[in-house]
């Protein structure tokens, strides 16, 4: 169930993704504003979003991991205790004990170096397949999807007002393919799930680029092999940190002074 929910809810980005496509229709086309300001419109948009994100944000916990590292045992023990509370109150049944501890040097603050020298030196392997998910993630997506529109305006002379009617299906596919193959990181595996996603996404869109230079492609083909592309690609960007949400989410017990060696126990709330 966290794999389903986790992908679902981060490619529901996607559906804003649609519904900003679907606004740049009647923005673009010069009925709503002029067509000099329409562009300037949409992005006043993004702004407004981008502080309404602001107030969205107090709602928002804080990680009861990043409070108790940074010295503030209350509050993250509040924050664990109310999760803990509504999941005895919806389950009816209380929930098991920790039976391992775990030991947190508390600092306040954590540099870039110590960052790198953990990840190069006690994961290079995790590291090397973090970066490499990364990048061809980057490219993937940056190099499509951010610079379909000019694309489509240069090699198939469409409208800056109808790019939006190929960007809708797009969104739609890569929400699509995060509802349905989320479930299968749970069952099938997060490591397999990952990796086909990622194979099968490059292997079309190898298959893609050749149909492209081949000129056997128009706007609407195109765009049919981009949501096949990002229906399996979105699947893997947005893959589940299951190993990230475990680590999140422990209660901190037994500590003692900051200035001491404090100790957390673990908990699987």
């Amino acid at each position: 169930m966290r794999g389903r929910v986790d992908v679902v809810v981060n490619g529901s980005f996607w559906i804003g993704t649609s519904i900003a496509a679907a606004l740049s229709i009647p923005v673009l086309n010069g009925d709503l504003v002029p067509e000099d300001l329409g562009w300037r419109a949409l992005f006043a948009l993004g702004a407004l979003l981008g502080l309404g994100v602001l107030f969205v944000r107090r709602m928002v916990p804080e990680s009861p991991r990043w409070l108790f590292i940074h010295g503030h045992e209350d509050q993250a023990e509040r924050v664990v205790g109310g999760i803990e509370r509504e999941i005895t109150e919806e389950t009816g049944e209380p929930l098991e004990e920790p039976r391992e501890s775990i030991r947190v040097r508390q600092r306040r603050v954590l540099s870039f170096g110590e960052i790198a020298s953990t990840a190069v030196r006690r994961y290079p392997r995790r590291t090397v397949l973090g970066l490499s998910l990364f990048i061809g993630q980057a490219f993937l997506y940056n190099a499509v999807y951010f610079t379909y529109a000019l694309v489509l305006s240069t090699f198939f002379d469409v409208p800056d007002a109808k790019v939006g009617y190929y960007l809708i299906p797009i969104g739609i596919g890569n929400f699509l393919g995060a509802l349905l193959l989320g479930g299968l990181f749970d069952t099938v595996g997060r490591r397999t799930m990952v990796t086909a996603s990622y194979v099968v996404s490059g292997v079309l869109l190898i298959g893609t680029g050749l149909l492209f230079r081949a000129d056997l492609l128009d706007a609407w083909t195109l765009t049919a092999c981009w949501c096949a592309v990002f229906f399996f690609a979105s699947a893997a960007r947005r893959r589940p940190t299951s190993r990230s949400a475990r680590s999140s989410l422990w209660r901190p017990g037994r500590w003692r002074s900051p200035r001491s060696t404090p100790s957390g126990r673990a908990s699987a709330a």
